[in-house]
């Protein structure tokens, strides 16, 4: 019996060595090639050598027997080398070495921007998008659209987007992904970096994101929403009404400060109804620790440079000199 085996194991060793030799020949690109779930060793070794990535189905079947990966072998889309030998195909589609596209989500953007960009990179369309994130509000030609909320609670709540809680970060996606992947990786990974989060952080963050660039000038801004929150004055934050408009500029006029949203800060005192765009670590970090000081007021001039005033008086001498 022990001699029948090795007399077996000799000849499929045969035979992957005269396959590694003949491999290099039989392909001359790289191959992708999808395996789909529930697709048994044989199915799959066949779709491999139709695809040109393995030149024997015989020699493929016997290496993963041999191997005891037969139970193993995971579904995906694979991309194989043209130099991959059998031994190479086998262990990367036991390890799940599925092949993938990486995209990258901006600190800044709101879910449109992301919509946006996920749909011009083939993802699907953007309604999609929002049928899993709910849709934003917008405002547009004098008319409010008040949008809808996700599909799922976002921290215990139903009647906000997820907007700021996906996290702004580069993502490894399937190559077949289509958008309700895309949504649920970014999601999964999002979920994990800002569970510690309390909404109302988020949100704070997703002020400063939008309002502020340098650090400390972040956590100065952050000390301002707390202090304008504990006494009751409204926030007035430019970047909650062009989270409406959609304009992209530091300027609002009059009418727009009136537009009747639980977003506008101009109207209503306190936070927005939710966050206005996903924030990044360094606006998470301000939100989380604010820094206390004499200031009210802040603008950021045309470079990017934050003012800070005392009082309004200050304030309002600042936007003659910087805002012209």
């Amino acid at each position: 019996m022990a001699k029948r085996l090795t007399i077996l194991a000799t000849i499929a060793l045969f035979a992957l060595f005269f396959f590694e030799l003949h491999i290099a020949e039989y392909t001359s690109e790289e191959k992708l090639v999808n395996i789909e779930p529930g697709k048994g060793v044989f199915e799959m070794s066949n779709k491999l050598r139709d695809n040109g990535v393995i030149g024997s189905v015989i020699v493929f079947n016997t290496y993963v027997f041999l191997s005891g990966k037969r139970g193993d072998l995971k579904a995906g889309s694979y991309l194989f080398d043209s130099s991959a030998t059998t031994h190479d195909v086998v262990e990367k589609i036991y390890r799940g070495d599925v092949y993938a596209r990486t995209i990258t989500i901006i600190e800044g953007w709101n879910l449109n921007d992301i919509a946006t960009y996920l749909k011009e990179e083939g993802f699907g369309k953007k309604e999609e998008f929002y049928s899993i994130t709910g849709r934003p509000p917008y405002y547009k030609e004098g008319e409010l659209f008040e949008g809808y909320p996700a599909s799922v609670e976002v921290r215990g709540r139903d009647d906000v987007t997820m907007e700021g809680f996906l996290f702004p970060d580069t993502y490894h996606i399937p190559f077949n992904a289509d958008m309700g992947d895309v949504v649920s990786i970014i999601l999964k990974e999002s979920r994990e970096r800002m569970k510690d989060l309390s909404f109302e952080t988020v949100t704070i963050a997703s002020l400063i994101e939008k309002e502020v660039r340098l650090m400390e000038d972040k956590k100065l801004v952050s000390g301002i929403i707390r202090e304008r929150m504990r006494i009751g004055m409204p926030l007035q934050i430019d970047a909650t009404i062009t989270y409406l408009t959609g304009k992209r500029t530091t300027r609002v006029t009059t009418e727009e400060t009136r537009i009747d949203s639980p977003y506008n800060t101009y109207l209503y005192a306190g936070l927005p109804k939710g966050p206005i765009s996903s924030p990044g670590e360094s606006s998470i970090e301000a939100a989380k620790k604010p820094k206390e000081s004499e200031y009210l007021y802040y603008l950021s001039k045309p470079t990017g440079e934050t003012v800070f005033s005392r009082n309004l008086e200050e304030h309002n001498i600042a936007k003659n000199e910087y805002l012209r």
